[in-house]
C-alpha cells in the first residue's frame, strides 16, 4: 500500500513539474520588439501615445489614432511574442477613413508596458479595462460604442475582456486559442501519448491558477464567450492554422451564444488576413470587419 501511495505522489509531482518548467521557460520573459511600425508609413498625420494605469498598478502603453468625431472606438491587441501592436497602424488608417478611433494596446509584459511575464489571457483584461476606463472618461466618446479586436493571444484577451468588462460593446477575435490548457495539450499531443496528455490537463490548470492567481478553469475564451450577454461578436479562424489549431475555434463556437458571427478560410494563415500590415489589400476581410463595426454602431452603445 505504501508503495502505491509513494508512486502516486511521485507521478503527481512529475505531472506538476512538466507544465511548471515549460511555462517558466516560455512565459517568464519580457517581450521587446526589433521591428516597430510608424504612423507615417501609412499616411497617418497624427498619432499619440498614452500611458495608462491598470487597476493592479501596471503601466499600459497605448498607441492612439483618433478620429475628430469618432463613430466607434476600437481597441486592438496582438499576439504572445510578435509582432508589436504597432502593426495595427495599417488597420488604424482603414478605421480612421471610417471615422473610427483606434487604441493599439501593448498588454503587460510587452513593449513599453510594465511586466516581466506573459499572462496568456489571464490578467491582460485589466490592461484593457484601463483603456476602456480612459475612453469612457473622454467627452468625445460619450455614447460611442467600444469594439475590441485581437489576433492570436490578442484574440484570447479580447474574448476574456469582453466577458469581464461590460464597457465593451462588440468583439472581433482572430485565431484565438480556446484555453491555455487546450493549446498546451494540443502541442503536447504531438510528442506524448494521449493518456499522458489527458492526465496532464488538470495539472496545467493547477499550475496556471498558482502562477496567475486566477480561476484558470473559468477565465478562458471557451468559457468567457458565454458571457456576451447579447453583444455582437465576430470570430475568425483558418482551417489549417498551424499555430492555433482549428479545434480551438470549434471549442469556442460550441460554447458561443446563438447569433455569434463566424468567418472561416481554407488556408493556414495564422493572422487570417492576407496582408496584416496593409489590410486594405484584402477586400473581403475589410468588408467583413467594417460591416460588423457598422452593425455595432447602428445597434447603439449599451452603456
Amino acid at each position: 500500500m505504501n508503495f502505491v501511495i509513494t508512486n502516486v505522489v511521485i507521478f503527481s509531482i512529475i505531472l506538476i513539474v512538466i507544465p511548471t518548467v515549460i511555462m517558466k521557460s516560455m512565459l517568464n520573459k519580457k517581450i521587446t520588439y526589433t521591428q516597430m511600425w510608424a504612423p507615417g508609413e501609412f499616411g497617418i498625420e497624427k498619432a499619440d501615445t498614452l500611458n495608462l494605469k491598470s487597476s493592479d498598478n501596471y503601466n499600459v502603453e497605448v498607441f492612439v489614432v483618433e478620429a475628430d468625431t469618432p463613430k466607434c472606438a476600437i481597441i486592438c491587441l496582438t499576439g504572445m511574442q510578435n509582432p508589436s501592436v504597432s502593426i495595427y497602424y495599417g488597420h488604424s488608417k482603414m478605421f480612421l477613413d471610417q471615422s473610427y478611433s483606434c487604441f493599439m494596446t501593448e498588454v503587460r509584459g510587452h513593449g513599453g508596458s510594465d511586466g516581466d511575464k506573459i499572462c496568456v489571457g489571464y490578467q491582460e483584461w485589466r490592461d484593457v479595462e484601463a483603456v476602456t476606463n480612459y475612453i469612457k472618461s473622454q467627452p468625445k466618446y460619450k455614447d460611442v460604442p467600444i469594439v475590441i479586436m485581437g489576433v492570436s493571444m490578442g484574440g484570447v484577451v479580447a474574448i476574456n475582456s469582453t466577458g469581464l468588462n461590460n464597457d465593451i460593446d462588440g468583439l472581433i477575435s482572430l485565431s484565438a486559442f480556446s484555453s491555455w490548457e487546450d493549446i498546451f495539450c494540443d502541442n503536447m499531443s504531438h510528442s506524448a501519448p494521449s493518456i499522458w496528455v489527458t492526465m496532464e490537463r488538470p495539472f496545467i490548470n493547477l499550475v496556471s491558477a498558482f502562477k496567475y492567481g486566477v480561476n484558470s478553469w473559468s477565465v478562458s475564451p471557451k468559457e468567457m464567450i458565454k458571457e456576451l450577454n447579447n453583444r455582437p461578436a465576430l470570430i475568425m479562424h483558418t482551417k489549417e492554422d498551424n499555430q492555433v489549431g482549428y479545434s480551438n475555434f470549434e471549442r469556442i463556437i460550441n460554447n458561443a451564444p446563438q447569433g455569434v458571427e463566424t468567418f472561416v478560410r481554407d488556408n493556414n494563415n495564422h493572422f487570417f488576413v492576407t496582408d496584416f500590415i496593409n489590410p486594405q489589400n484584402d477586400t473581403e476581410y475589410c468588408e467583413r470587419i467594417n460591416d460588423f463595426i457598422n452593425r455595432v454602431i447602428e445597434s447603439g452603445a449599451r452603456n
